[in-house]
């Protein structure tokens, strides 16, 4: 790794080797330790300003764009701080990437064994946290929008239960769409994110989650429910669905404004 060290008439070279030297070391852990054994140097104003001229002399190396980040979060907040930020980063990108292995199995039985193998990994806050994430990043993945309601389920109710659901998917389906489910607030959104997400070219899925979203203040997600049905559907069905949503808005006005909005989308 070659950097062009700063040639401004204010650069310090001894520094700017100092900064080279710290973004170089070979993991997060070294580079905690030599920023702590050189926080008078590294984390004075020479210090942040010499990064500053090494970014702008090397725009191809992010390892600087990167390390004059956790520099100014050093310096705002310290040094453990700072290095705490970075740790939970790792954690969670590593998290990610799990959960993207269970959602990417190839049947519902590989992924109970895979949940069975991971289940303190993949049954916490944090992994629910993640793979609500991931979701938001990822709204035309329907297979994340299924795990997503199946990791609440499971949670909820436990493995057994939750992916019993799976064994009758109409049976569920038919079960989700009654007002019925509406009646059990924890997991009327669950469920119907699982549905949306098992069937994702089913307009009665979507507007499922979008009304259930909707009822349980999330318009967020109705919005994104509404949009996949949008995507789908031709122009004239668009229309239709429309006018069902106006529909539905004079049969529930307590949902008449965020039905509306949806409506709108069409």
């Amino acid at each position: 790794m070659t950097f062009v060290l700063p040639v401004e008439a204010d650069a310090d070279p001894a520094l700017a080797q100092l900064v080279i030297s710290w973004v170089t070391v070979d993991n997060w852990g070294e580079s905690r330790r030599f920023l702590t054994e050189h926080a008078d140097a590294l984390l004075s104003d020479p210090g942040e300003m010499t990064i500053q001229q090494l970014v702008e002399g090397n725009p191809d190396q992010e390892v600087l764009g990167l390390h004059q980040e956790l520099l100014e979060a050093a310096r705002v907040g310290g040094i453990d701080t700072a290095y705490e930020a970075i740790d939970e980063s790792i954690r969670r990108f590593a998290l990610a990437e799990r959960l993207v292995a269970w959602v990417s199995t190839q049947s519902w039985d590989e992924a109970r064994a895979f949940f069975d193998e991971n289940v303190e990994l993949i049954a916490t806050d944090e992994a629910e946290s993640v793979l609500d994430e991931l979701v938001d990043d990822n709204p035309g993945q329907p297979d994340l929008l299924a795990h997503q309601g199946l990791l609440t389920l499971i949670r909820l109710d436990g493995a057994d239960a939750a992916f019993a659901l799976l064994s009758d998917p109409e049976g569920f389906g038919d079960f989700v769409i009654t007002s019925a489910n509406r009646e059990d607030p924890l997991r009327a959104l669950p469920r119907a994110r699982l549905l949306a997400g098992l069937f994702p070219d089913n307009i009665g899925a979507q507007m499922c989650l979008a009304t259930t979203a909707l009822a349980l203040s999330d318009r967020n997600e109705a919005l994104r429910a509404i949009a996949r049905c949008a995507e789908s559907l031709p122009k004239q069905q668009r229309a239709e669905l429309a006018e069902a949503l106006g529909n539905l808005a004079g049969s529930q006005p307590e949902l008449a404004a965020g039905l509306m909005m949806l409506q709108d989308l069409l």
